[in-house]
């Protein structure tokens, strides 16, 4: 959500907070400072991203669906995502 008029915005944090029980923690991605040379990407559960910090604006939250072995494997190493069970489950 932006309020750029008042320079007020959802920061990735307050958004995986508000999200993380309704719909049940799933695996989220918080692109932080968004458009910046410097941006912050991770992944995790909601619970976890609500928890942290990722520098000023722009943030964009991505709840992205069950992600392909692939995806999954490049969302561990390129945004710290947690390992996957054993089981792939």
């Amino acid at each position: 959500d932006i309020d750029g008029e008042n320079e007020r915005f959802l920061t990735g944090d307050r958004a995986a907070d508000l999200l993380a029980e309704p719909l049940g923690d799933p695996l989220g991605v918080v692109v932080g400072q968004a458009g910046s040379d410097d941006p912050t990407v991770r992944a995790d559960r909601l619970s976890t991203l609500a928890g942290e910090s990722f520098g000023p604006p722009l943030h964009l939250l991505v709840i992205p669906a069950e992600p392909h072995p692939l995806e999954r494997d490049a969302l561990v190493e390129l945004a710290g995502a947690p390992e996957p069970p054993a089981n792939g489950g």
